[in-house]
C-alpha cells in the first residue's frame, strides 16, 4: 500500500512538472511576459462553521525586475453546509501603472459547492467583485471549476483550476475580459501548515501573461 501511495505521488509530481515546462511553449511566452506572485496568509478558524483570515501579496515582474502590486486583504468564511462555503472580504492594493502608483480597493463576494468521489474533490466557486480606483469602478464576475488530487497518507495534493472573469457593467454584460489556468501542487508542513507551488495562464483582451507563484498558509 506504502508503494502504492508513492507511486501515486511520483506520478502526480511528474505531471505537475510536465505542465509547467510545456505551457510557456504552448503559449509562446516572451521574457516580458513573466510575473512572480508571493503570498502569505494566516486562517483562525473560530468553529467548524466560521473563519476568518489575512493574506499579504506582493507581485513583480521578472524581465526587468520590478514591483508591480503590493496587497492586503481580510476575509470571512461560513459554512453554513458541508459542500456549501461563503465568503466576503475587502482587499487594498498599490499599482504601479506607467511608472507610478495608484491605490485600489476591492469588495469580493462569492459562495462555493463542492463535491468528493474517492480522491479527487471537484469545486464551482462563483464570485461577484467590485473594483474602486481613484477614476473609475469596475465590476466583474469570476466563474471557477478546480480539481484536487488528495490521496490518503500524502503530503503532496495537486490541483487544476481554470477560472473566467465576465464583466458586469450594463453596458457589457457577460463579456469576457480575463481567462486563467492554473495547475498547482500543494504540500502540507508541520504544525497547520502548507505551501502552494503554482504556475498561471493568464489570458486578457489584449495581453498574456505566465506567472510563477508560491504562498505559504498558516492555519490555527
Amino acid at each position: 500500500m506504502n508503494g502504492l501511495i508513492a507511486n501515486k505521488n511520483t506520478f502526480f509530481l511528474s505531471l505537475f512538472c510536465l505542465l509547467l515546462s510545456l505551457m510557456p511553449v504552448w503559449g509562446g511566452a516572451r521574457a516580458d511576459d513573466w510575473q512572480a506572485w508571493n503570498r502569505i496568509m494566516v486562517r483562525y478558524r473560530l468553529n467548524s462553521r466560521l473563519s476568518l483570515a489575512s493574506r499579504l501579496e506582493y507581485r513583480q515582474t521578472l524581465t526587468p525586475y520590478q514591483a508591480e502590486r503590493v496587497g492586503a486583504n481580510a476575509s470571512l468564511t461560513y459554512r453554513p453546509f458541508r459542500f456549501l462555503e461563503l465568503e466576503g472580504f475587502y482587499e487594498f492594493q498599490q499599482i504601479k501603472n506607467s511608472g507610478q502608483w495608484r491605490w485600489r480597493h476591492r469588495y469580493i463576494v462569492g459562495a462555493q459547492a463542492s463535491a468528493g468521489y474517492q480522491w479527487l474533490k471537484f469545486s464551482f466557486r462563483e464570485r461577484f467583485q467590485q473594483s474602486f480606483f481613484k477614476e473609475r469602478t469596475e465590476n466583474h464576475l469570476r466563474s471557477r471549476v478546480r480539481v484536487d488530487c488528495l490521496l490518503a497518507n500524502s503530503l503532496l495534493m495537486p490541483y487544476f483550476f481554470s477560472e473566467i472573469f465576465l464583466s458586469a457593467r450594463r453596458e457589457n454584460f457577460s463579456e469576457i475580459t480575463r481567462v486563467r489556468y492554473r495547475p498547482g501542487l500543494r504540500i502540507a508542513l508541520s504544525g497547520g501548515q502548507t505551501l502552494d507551488l503554482f504556475y498561471c495562464r493568464q489570458n486578457d483582451i489584449a495581453t498574456a501573461i505566465h506567472i510563477v507563484g508560491a504562498e505559504w498558509v498558516i492555519e490555527f
